[in-house]
């Protein structure tokens, strides 16, 4: 994480079919981090969409993607009420490591877990492009 605070002014980004009332804002530090975020839910049909945009556009060295996954949103071998915690990575971050603070969080369990969003359309966008 950067000591420096994130710039309040927006950065130019790209456009993001995230949601047509709801659009991705950016900010960035001189650090040479950049935060995207999207204000509100992106629907699942619009998830893939906005995924390539934000990846193919800012074309980032290494991704950290912060999301929280609704149990609907999540397929796997855990009960429905249980709380899920952990990271998915690329191969290329697994390969190094893993990505700045998120080395020291464990993989999500069990394997073959599977979720759905724009989180998990980042990743997908990422793992397709070699990206860490």
């Amino acid at each position: 994480l950067a000591s420096r605070p994130l710039s309040t002014r927006p950065s130019s980004s790209p456009t993001c079919p995230c949601s047509p009332t709801r659009p991705s804002a950016s900010t960035s530090n001189p650090s040479g981090a950049l935060l995207a975020a999207a204000h509100g839910a992106v629907p699942a049909h619009r998830a893939r969409a906005a995924a390539k945009a934000l990846v193919s556009k800012l074309q980032p060295e290494e991704v950290l993607v912060l999301d929280a996954v609704q149990s609907g949103s999540y397929r796997g071998r855990l009960a429905a009420d249980e709380p899920v915690e952990g990271k998915l990575e690329t191969r290329a971050a697994r390969r190094q490591g893993g990505v700045g603070v998120a080395r020291a969080v464990a993989a999500l369990a069990p394997p073959g877990s599977v979720v759905d969003g724009l989180g998990a359309a980042v990743l997908t966008e990422c793992e397709i492009r070699g990206k860490a």
